[in-house]
């Protein structure tokens, strides 16, 4: 039985496989067509692998995967001419291989984006889900968590404050009233102070504040102090830190910073101007607390 081991394509040469791929009269069309092609231009003798080792190690990434795409249009040619496809001309088969590496490419740099949004929403959710909960101070260390309240009706201003330890336990918990409507961020920064004078009568040292007032924390941050009350108010803290016990003070979202701001509330209809509470938590914002300290279980 006779076997016609001739391309049947061109039906000159033997098919082999780098006849397929580059000798054959379909092949070196494309080739031509190709300014890079003669970077990479075989031997008779070669096998395939020879072939697609040499392109590896002669062409620039880019150049190589234009070479590999172009094998695959050269293959897919040959068959469509063999089984009754439709048979892409030499010019539109690079043509076609450049606005694939260009449609792939897009749809890489689309999907890295998107993984990228992706990851940052991942990311930014647990950040949220992080701000919404009550971090507690590291071991050894207290945090203090401070509010303001304000009535102006009876022209009058409250602050709480609570101290609680790595275990989320209310070590010490108080609020202040006093006399006058100064502005939010005054009243603010009050809190702060009572909570820092709290923590240093009852020698609990060192400690971090957290305060939902940003305006004011930025302000306790910066060295330059402001020339008003707050700037006056920031000095007093500092004398009395000494700059030694207080570890930080940051910004705490308001749904973290309940225990004082209900302390800060109480104080407001409070019969006294000071009321403090010591290895505990008043009765009626146990609640608050014990859901801090829930979240971090979640």
């Amino acid at each position: 039985m006779n076997i016609d081991c001739c391309c049947q394509n061109c039906g000159v040469d033997a098919e082999s496989d780098l006849h397929v791929f580059w000798f054959c009269k379909c092949a070196s069309q494309v080739w031509r067509l190709w300014s890079v092609s003669g970077l990479c231009k075989p031997e008779r003798n070669w096998r395939i692998q020879d072939f697609i080792s040499y392109a590896f190690n002669k062409l620039q990434k880019q150049e190589f995967i234009m070479f590999s795409v172009l094998l695959w249009l050269i293959w897919n040619n040959r068959n469509c001419s063999l089984f009754g496809g439709s048979v892409k001309p030499a010019g539109k088969v690079v043509e076609w291989a450049q606005v694939y590496i260009e449609d792939f490419s897009n749809n890489q740099q689309a999907h890295s984006v998107t993984n990228q949004t992706a990851d940052h929403m991942r990311k930014r959710k647990a950040r949220k889900a992080e701000d919404s909960r009550w971090i507690p101070p590291r071991n050894g260390t207290f945090k203090i968590n401070v509010d303001a309240g304000f009535d102006s009706v009876n022209d009058c201003f409250g602050t709480g404050a609570v101290i609680r330890d790595s275990n989320g336990l209310g070590i010490l918990a108080g609020h202040c009233k006093y006399r006058g409507s100064p502005e939010v961020s005054t009243g603010e920064a009050i809190a702060i102070r009572d909570g820092i004078v709290l923590a240093m009568k009852e020698c609990l040292t060192p400690f971090e504040i957290s305060s939902d007032s940003k305006v004011v924390v930025e302000a306790f941050k910066n060295n330059k102090l402001p020339a008003n009350d707050i700037g006056l108010i920031i000095q007093d803290c500092r004398v009395l830190c000494n700059n030694v016990s207080m570890l930080g003070i940051d910004y705490a979202n308001r749904s973290t910073n309940k225990v004082a701001h209900c302390l800060a509330r109480k104080s407001l209809i409070s019969k006294n101007f000071s009321e403090y509470w010591k290895g505990c938590i008043p009765t009626d914002v146990t609640h608050l607390a014990v859901a801090d300290i829930s979240a971090l279980l979640n």
